[in-house]
């Protein structure tokens, strides 16, 4: 309410003229990697404070003990030769829940990632896997990397807007209300992944959504000065 302008990654609000949708903001493009000839998963996760302070569409305090649990079923339902093929991105802010220990003593063979390094490990990776929603999966999504996406529903509960567009992903397989039915799916595709990620069905879906909310227009720096002088020439206005 306080600003000139609020500038989107694609998406815009009826009524609201201060919504600007000028596009994804970090400019993320394609890496140039064939993903479907690396051998490794990436599983990307989240945590939060221990404590309530805010409320908004996660999985606040102590329902992050759910949210682990359900990371641990997507790791259980993967076949064997999978796990062996996965790397967990831990948080890098752990905010006191022992992120590795929980992990070593659930798998002690598990391949982590500590959250700090750059995105090295998205280059080696056949399918990306986002457990949570954030803006992970909206720059895999530009950067062209097969993603596989699922929460839970009750935790990271979303607009009426933005269902439709949801439907279409869990349609085409990216989206899953479930860690095991993610599992399923990773399984299911894995020997081969491009078949799948460059369908010209998936491949529809992901150009709508990312119009929508991952939007990267060629013109994106002039679209972001067009705006700032805009609120520059009103405010000399104003002061005159």
């Amino acid at each position: 309410k306080i600003s000139d302008f609020f500038l989107s990654w694609g998406w815009s609000t009826p009524n609201e003229p201060k919504v600007v949708p000028v596009g994804q903001l970090k400019s993320e493009r394609p890496l140039g990697v064939q993903h479907s000839k690396q051998d490794g998963i990436l599983l990307v996760t989240y945590t939060g404070p221990r404590h309530s302070y805010f409320m908004y569409s996660a999985a606040v305090s102590s329902q992050w003990l759910s949210y682990f649990d359900d990371q641990c079923v997507f790791v259980d339902c993967l076949p064997s030769h999978l796990r062996d093929a996965l790397t967990v991105r831990l948080h890098r802010d752990d905010h006191g829940w022992s992120q590795r220990k929980r992990w070593q003593d659930r798998f002690p063979s598990i391949r982590l990632d500590d959250g700090k390094s750059n995105a090295i490990n998205v280059r080696r990776s056949r399918l990306y896997v986002s457990s949570y929603n954030a803006t992970t999966y909206l720059e895999s999504f530009t950067m062209n990397v097969p993603t596989v996406i699922y929460w839970n529903p009750n935790h990271w509960e979303l607009r009426a807007s933005a269902i439709p567009f949801y439907e279409e992903l869990k349609r085409v397989g990216i989206f899953h209300e479930t860690p095991a039915s993610a599992a399923q799916h990773v399984a299911e595709i894995w020997d081969d992944v491009d078949q799948w990620w460059d369908s010209s069905e998936v491949q529809k879906v992901l150009e709508q959504f990312k119009k929508k909310y991952s939007h990267l227009p060629s013109n994106l720096v002039d679209c972001v000065d067009g705006i700032l002088r805009k609120i520059i020439t009103s405010s000399d206005s104003s002061i005159k």
